[in-house]
C-alpha cells in the first residue's frame, strides 16, 4: 500500500439494469462483513468492547476499528476475539460466506433459512468446536 486513499468515482447516473436481471451489488469488503458479524454477537451477548478487549487481549481501539471493517484483522486477532465472545471461528466464517452470496432481494430468504446454510450445521459446528475438534466443513 503506497498510503493513498481509494476514492469513489461519481457515476454519470442511474445505470439502467436489463429486465429479469438483478441490479449490480458491489461486493462488500470481507473485513466490513466480519466486523459487522463480531458486532452482532457482542450485542447478542450484551459485552462491552471492553469486556471483549479484557478477554481477546485486543486493545478497545482495534477492537472498535475491527467492528466498524475500518482495518483487515490477523487471524491471531479474529480467533482471539472469537474466544472471548464464545463464537466459534467456523461459524463467523460460515455466517460471513453467506453474506457473500445471497442475492440482491433474497436476503429475507437467507434469514429465514437460519443455521441452515451451505450444507453446514451450526450444531455440528459447535458440538466440534466443544469437544474440541476442528469441524470439516463439508457441503
Amino acid at each position: 500500500m503506497t498510503g493513498r486513499r481509494l476514492e469513489a468515482v461519481p457515476s454519470s447516473g442511474p445505470a439502467s439494469v436489463p429486465a429479469g436481471r438483478q441490479p449490480h451489488r458491489p461486493t462488500p469488503l470481507l473485513r466490513e462483513l466480519l466486523g459487522r458479524r463480531l458486532r452482532e454477537a457482542r450485542g447478542r451477548r450484551r459485552m462491552t468492547l471492553r469486556d471483549v478487549a479484557a478477554a481477546s487481549d485486543v486493545s478497545i481501539g482495534h477492537l472498535s476499528q475491527v467492528e466498524r471493517g475500518l482495518c483487515e484483522v490477523s487471524s491471531e486477532v479474529l480467533a482471539a476475539i472469537c474466544r472471548a465472545l464464545g463464537l466459534p471461528l467456523a461459524v463467523l466464517l460460515r455466517d460471513v460466506v453467506v453474506d457473500l452470496t445471497v442475492p440482491v432481494g433474497r436476503e429475507e430468504d437467507a434469514a429465514r433459512a437460519g443455521a441452515r446454510t451451505a450444507g453446514v450445521d451450526s450444531a455440528n459446528i459447535e458440538a466440534g468446536h466443544l469437544a474440541g475438534r476442528s469441524p470439516v466443513l463439508a457441503a
